[in-house]
Protein backbone atom coordinates (compact mmCIF):
# COMPACT_ATOMS: atom_id res chain seq x y z
CA UNK A 1 0.00 0.00 0.00
CA UNK A 2 1.29 3.47 -0.82
CA UNK A 3 3.84 4.35 -3.70
CA UNK A 4 7.30 5.84 -3.99
CA UNK A 5 8.81 8.36 -6.59
CA UNK A 6 12.25 8.49 -7.61
CA UNK A 7 12.99 11.37 -5.19
CA UNK A 8 11.30 9.98 -1.88
CA UNK A 9 14.07 8.28 -0.46
CA UNK A 10 16.16 11.56 -0.68
CA UNK A 11 13.35 13.60 0.90
CA UNK A 12 12.59 11.46 3.36
CA UNK A 13 16.21 10.89 4.88
CA UNK A 14 16.19 14.68 4.64
CA UNK A 15 13.41 15.00 6.64
CA UNK A 16 14.56 12.27 9.35
CA UNK A 17 17.80 13.87 9.15
CA UNK A 18 19.69 10.34 8.41
CA UNK A 19 18.94 7.14 5.58
CA UNK A 20 15.78 5.45 6.37
CA UNK A 21 16.42 1.88 8.33
CA UNK A 22 13.61 0.32 6.34
CA UNK A 23 11.98 0.00 2.94
CA UNK A 24 8.40 2.43 3.13
CA UNK A 25 6.03 3.55 0.48
CA UNK A 26 4.34 7.08 0.90
CA UNK A 27 0.86 6.94 1.91
CA UNK A 28 0.33 10.63 2.18
CA UNK A 29 1.69 13.51 0.83
CA UNK A 30 1.98 17.46 1.77
CA UNK A 31 0.86 19.92 -1.06
CA UNK A 32 4.49 20.58 -3.34
CA UNK A 33 4.44 16.60 -2.77
CA UNK A 34 7.02 16.16 -0.23
CA UNK A 35 6.22 13.09 1.97
CA UNK A 36 3.94 13.32 4.96
CA UNK A 37 3.42 9.63 6.26
CA UNK A 38 4.54 6.70 4.73
CA UNK A 39 4.67 3.14 5.95
CA UNK A 40 7.16 1.20 6.96
CA UNK A 41 8.41 -2.63 6.21
CA UNK A 42 7.78 -4.47 9.30
CA UNK A 43 11.29 -5.83 9.34
CA UNK A 44 14.55 -3.22 9.37
CA UNK A 45 17.61 -3.92 6.81
CA UNK A 46 18.80 -6.26 8.93
CA UNK A 47 15.94 -8.35 9.42
CA UNK A 48 14.68 -6.83 12.83
CA UNK A 49 11.30 -6.06 14.14
CA UNK A 50 10.37 -2.72 13.06
CA UNK A 51 7.51 -1.77 15.35
CA UNK A 52 5.91 1.70 13.28
CA UNK A 53 4.19 0.55 10.47
CA UNK A 54 3.35 4.18 9.57
CA UNK A 55 5.85 7.05 9.94
CA UNK A 56 5.05 10.83 9.93
CA UNK A 57 7.94 12.47 8.09
CA UNK A 58 6.96 16.34 7.34
CA UNK A 59 8.95 18.40 9.50
CA UNK A 60 6.21 21.00 9.70
CA UNK A 61 3.74 17.78 10.67
CA UNK A 62 6.31 16.35 13.08
CA UNK A 63 6.57 19.84 14.62
CA UNK A 64 2.62 20.59 15.50
CA UNK A 65 2.45 17.15 16.89
CA UNK A 66 5.44 17.94 19.38
CA UNK A 67 3.87 20.72 20.90
CA UNK A 68 1.17 18.47 21.79
CA UNK A 69 3.24 15.78 23.64
CA UNK A 70 5.59 18.78 25.24
CA UNK A 71 2.17 20.44 26.88
CA UNK A 72 1.50 16.55 28.40
CA UNK A 73 -1.54 15.51 26.21
CA UNK A 74 -0.13 12.02 25.95
CA UNK A 75 -0.82 11.11 29.61
CA UNK A 76 -3.96 13.46 29.71
CA UNK A 77 -4.85 11.04 26.59
CA UNK A 78 -3.77 8.05 28.87
CA UNK A 79 -6.29 9.17 31.62
CA UNK A 80 -9.24 9.87 29.11
CA UNK A 81 -9.15 6.13 27.79
CA UNK A 82 -9.28 4.96 31.54
CA UNK A 83 -11.92 6.72 32.44
CA UNK A 84 -14.10 7.14 29.09
CA UNK A 85 -15.11 3.15 28.08
CA UNK A 86 -16.03 4.36 24.52
CA UNK A 87 -12.90 6.55 23.72
CA UNK A 88 -10.71 3.38 25.35
CA UNK A 89 -12.62 0.46 23.14
CA UNK A 90 -12.11 2.56 19.98
CA UNK A 91 -8.43 2.89 21.25
CA UNK A 92 -8.35 -0.89 21.22
CA UNK A 93 -9.56 -1.71 18.19
CA UNK A 94 -7.14 1.07 16.58
CA UNK A 95 -4.21 -1.06 17.78
CA UNK A 96 -5.86 -4.75 16.91
CA UNK A 97 -6.06 -3.11 13.35
CA UNK A 98 -3.03 -2.08 13.45
CA UNK A 99 -1.20 -4.75 14.60
CA UNK A 100 -3.18 -6.80 11.84
CA UNK A 101 -2.50 -4.64 8.95
CA UNK A 102 1.53 -4.51 10.24
CA UNK A 103 0.81 -8.65 10.48
CA UNK A 104 -0.15 -8.42 6.86
CA UNK A 105 3.28 -7.26 5.74
CA UNK A 106 5.34 -10.12 7.93
CA UNK A 107 4.54 -13.19 5.78
CA UNK A 108 4.90 -16.67 8.54
CA UNK A 109 6.67 -14.73 10.86
CA UNK A 110 4.48 -13.51 14.06
CA UNK A 111 4.78 -10.33 15.03
CA UNK A 112 3.01 -8.10 17.78
CA UNK A 113 2.65 -4.44 18.76
CA UNK A 114 -0.20 -2.04 17.74
CA UNK A 115 0.13 2.06 17.18
CA UNK A 116 3.52 2.82 17.58
CA UNK A 117 4.88 -0.67 18.73
CA UNK A 118 2.30 -0.82 21.91
CA UNK A 119 -1.11 -2.72 22.35
CA UNK A 120 -2.21 -1.04 25.12
CA UNK A 121 -2.99 3.06 26.00
CA UNK A 122 -1.01 5.79 23.71
CA UNK A 123 2.79 6.03 23.44
CA UNK A 124 3.35 8.63 20.52
CA UNK A 125 0.95 10.98 18.94
CA UNK A 126 2.77 11.17 16.14
CA UNK A 127 2.29 7.45 15.15
CA UNK A 128 -1.56 7.55 16.26
CA UNK A 129 -1.53 10.92 13.69
CA UNK A 130 0.26 9.14 10.66
CA UNK A 131 -2.33 5.99 11.14
CA UNK A 132 -4.93 8.51 10.61
CA UNK A 133 -3.29 10.00 7.48
CA UNK A 134 -3.00 6.34 6.18
CA UNK A 135 -6.67 5.92 6.58
CA UNK A 136 -6.69 3.92 9.94
CA UNK A 137 -10.18 4.57 12.44
CA UNK A 138 -7.85 5.79 15.41
CA UNK A 139 -9.70 8.19 17.44
CA UNK A 140 -6.10 9.46 18.88
CA UNK A 141 -5.00 10.29 15.66
CA UNK A 142 -8.58 11.69 14.72
CA UNK A 143 -8.18 14.23 18.23
CA UNK A 144 -4.74 15.29 17.08
CA UNK A 145 -6.24 15.95 13.21
CA UNK A 146 -8.25 18.44 14.75
CA UNK A 147 -5.40 20.22 16.55
CA UNK A 148 -2.97 20.42 14.14
CA UNK A 149 -4.49 20.60 10.65
CA UNK A 150 -3.92 22.22 8.43
CA UNK A 151 -0.28 21.46 8.71
CA UNK A 152 0.43 24.00 5.67
CA UNK A 153 -2.05 27.40 5.59
CA UNK A 154 -3.03 28.06 2.44
CA UNK A 155 -3.65 25.14 0.72
CA UNK A 156 -6.65 25.64 -2.18
CA UNK A 157 -9.59 23.97 -1.14
CA UNK A 158 -11.33 21.41 -3.84
CA UNK A 159 -9.74 17.83 -3.00
CA UNK A 160 -11.18 15.04 -4.70
CA UNK A 161 -10.78 11.35 -4.48
CA UNK A 162 -11.46 8.56 -7.11
CA UNK A 163 -11.38 4.81 -5.97
CA UNK A 164 -11.08 2.64 -9.73
CA UNK A 165 -12.85 -0.86 -8.21
CA UNK A 166 -11.81 -3.30 -11.06
CA UNK A 167 -11.96 -6.91 -10.95
CA UNK A 168 -8.12 -7.71 -10.46
CA UNK A 169 -7.19 -4.78 -8.35
CA UNK A 170 -8.56 -1.28 -6.17
CA UNK A 171 -6.49 2.16 -7.01
CA UNK A 172 -7.42 5.19 -4.70
CA UNK A 173 -6.02 9.02 -6.42
CA UNK A 174 -6.37 11.81 -4.18
CA UNK A 175 -5.85 15.06 -5.85
CA UNK A 176 -6.80 18.70 -6.13
CA UNK A 177 -6.87 20.91 -9.25
CA UNK A 178 -3.25 22.40 -9.58
CA UNK A 179 -1.99 25.52 -12.57
CA UNK A 180 -2.61 25.10 -15.69
CA UNK A 181 -5.32 22.02 -15.55
CA UNK A 182 -2.54 19.32 -14.17
CA UNK A 183 -3.17 17.76 -10.98
CA UNK A 184 -1.49 18.11 -7.56
CA UNK A 185 -1.18 14.60 -5.92
CA UNK A 186 -1.22 13.82 -2.25
CA UNK A 187 -2.20 10.02 -2.59
CA UNK A 188 -1.80 7.31 -5.49
CA UNK A 189 -2.06 3.73 -4.54
CA UNK A 190 -2.96 0.36 -5.84
CA UNK A 191 -3.87 -3.05 -4.07
CA UNK A 192 -4.76 -6.39 -5.62
CA UNK A 193 -7.70 -7.68 -4.08
CA UNK A 194 -9.09 -10.03 -7.17
CA UNK A 195 -12.67 -9.53 -6.68
CA UNK A 196 -13.27 -10.40 -9.79
CA UNK A 197 -11.49 -14.28 -9.50
CA UNK A 198 -13.67 -16.63 -10.44
CA UNK A 199 -17.03 -15.21 -11.16
CA UNK A 200 -17.25 -16.05 -14.63
CA UNK A 201 -17.67 -20.03 -13.59
CA UNK A 202 -19.61 -19.33 -10.57
CA UNK A 203 -21.68 -16.16 -11.05
CA UNK A 204 -20.31 -15.10 -7.35
CA UNK A 205 -18.57 -12.97 -5.80
CA UNK A 206 -15.81 -14.87 -3.21
CA UNK A 207 -16.73 -13.71 0.08
CA UNK A 208 -13.00 -13.83 1.00
CA UNK A 209 -12.37 -11.38 -1.54
CA UNK A 210 -15.19 -9.51 -0.86
CA UNK A 211 -13.69 -8.80 2.55
CA UNK A 212 -10.25 -8.49 1.53
CA UNK A 213 -11.36 -5.19 -0.89
CA UNK A 214 -13.70 -4.10 1.80
CA UNK A 215 -11.00 -3.70 4.12
CA UNK A 216 -8.68 -1.50 1.47
CA UNK A 217 -11.95 0.02 0.52
CA UNK A 218 -12.31 1.11 3.98
CA UNK A 219 -8.78 2.47 4.81
CA UNK A 220 -8.74 4.39 1.10
CA UNK A 221 -11.95 6.29 2.40
CA UNK A 222 -9.96 7.00 5.46
CA UNK A 223 -7.18 8.18 3.62
CA UNK A 224 -9.12 10.14 0.98
CA UNK A 225 -10.72 12.15 4.59
CA UNK A 226 -7.50 12.38 6.57
CA UNK A 227 -5.51 15.74 6.00
CA UNK A 228 -7.85 18.42 5.80
CA UNK A 229 -11.03 16.45 4.22
CA UNK A 230 -11.68 16.74 0.75
CA UNK A 231 -14.69 17.98 -0.84
CA UNK A 232 -16.15 14.10 -2.04
CA UNK A 233 -15.19 11.08 -2.11
CA UNK A 234 -15.98 9.85 -5.56
CA UNK A 235 -15.60 5.85 -6.31
CA UNK A 236 -15.64 5.20 -9.86
CA UNK A 237 -16.64 1.41 -10.71
CA UNK A 238 -14.59 0.19 -13.53
CA UNK A 239 -17.19 -2.57 -14.87
CA UNK A 240 -19.94 -2.24 -17.15
CA UNK A 241 -22.54 -4.52 -15.67
CA UNK A 242 -23.99 -1.74 -13.65
CA UNK A 243 -25.83 -4.39 -11.32
CA UNK A 244 -22.92 -6.38 -10.61
CA UNK A 245 -20.84 -3.10 -10.08
CA UNK A 246 -23.96 -1.99 -7.52
CA UNK A 247 -23.93 -5.45 -5.89
CA UNK A 248 -20.29 -4.86 -5.73
CA UNK A 249 -20.55 -1.59 -3.30
CA UNK A 250 -23.74 -3.21 -1.49
CA UNK A 251 -21.38 -4.97 0.88
CA UNK A 252 -19.51 -1.34 1.46
CA UNK A 253 -22.44 0.64 2.17
CA UNK A 254 -21.01 1.66 5.87
CA UNK A 255 -18.98 2.92 4.49
CA UNK A 256 -21.15 6.03 3.91
CA UNK A 257 -20.77 9.47 5.54
CA UNK A 258 -23.41 11.59 6.83
CA UNK A 259 -22.36 14.45 5.77
CA UNK A 260 -23.86 13.19 1.77
CA UNK A 261 -23.61 17.00 0.68
CA UNK A 262 -20.42 16.90 0.95
CA UNK A 263 -19.77 13.03 0.38
CA UNK A 264 -20.11 11.11 -2.10
CA UNK A 265 -19.51 7.73 -1.03
CA UNK A 266 -20.73 3.94 -0.71
CA UNK A 267 -23.78 3.98 0.98
CA UNK A 268 -24.97 7.40 -0.98
CA UNK A 269 -24.03 7.91 -4.49
CA UNK A 270 -21.84 5.02 -6.53
CA UNK A 271 -21.96 5.67 -10.06
CA UNK A 272 -20.95 3.00 -11.98
CA UNK A 273 -19.91 4.28 -15.53
CA UNK A 274 -17.24 2.72 -18.22
CA UNK A 275 -13.60 4.40 -17.75
CA UNK A 276 -11.28 1.58 -18.90
CA UNK A 277 -9.89 3.94 -21.46
CA UNK A 278 -8.85 6.84 -18.43
CA UNK A 279 -6.03 6.79 -16.70
CA UNK A 280 -6.09 7.38 -12.97
CA UNK A 281 -5.22 11.14 -13.47
CA UNK A 282 -7.59 11.70 -16.37
CA UNK A 283 -10.43 10.26 -13.80
CA UNK A 284 -9.52 12.39 -10.87
CA UNK A 285 -9.77 15.56 -13.70
CA UNK A 286 -13.18 14.40 -14.46
CA UNK A 287 -14.22 13.80 -11.32
CA UNK A 288 -13.10 17.09 -9.67
CA UNK A 289 -15.04 18.59 -13.22
CA UNK A 290 -17.83 16.51 -12.90
CA UNK A 291 -18.41 16.86 -8.85
CA UNK A 292 -17.82 20.59 -9.31
CA UNK A 293 -14.87 21.05 -7.22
Amino acid sequence: MGETRGSDLLLVAAQLGRRPTTPFTVVARCPGGHPLAIRNRPFDAEGRPFPTLFWLTCVDAVRSVSRLESEGWIARLNERAERDEDFAAALERAHDAYAAERAADAGEVQIEGGVGGTRRGIKCLHAHYANHLAGGDDPVGAWVAGRVEPIHPGEPPGRVAVVDLGTNSIRLLVASAARHGSLEEFARDMVITRIGAGVDATAAIDPVALERTAAVLERYAGRARGDEQPDRVGPEVDDADAGRGRARMDRLDALGDPRADRIVAAGHVVRVVRVEALDPATRAADAAERLGA
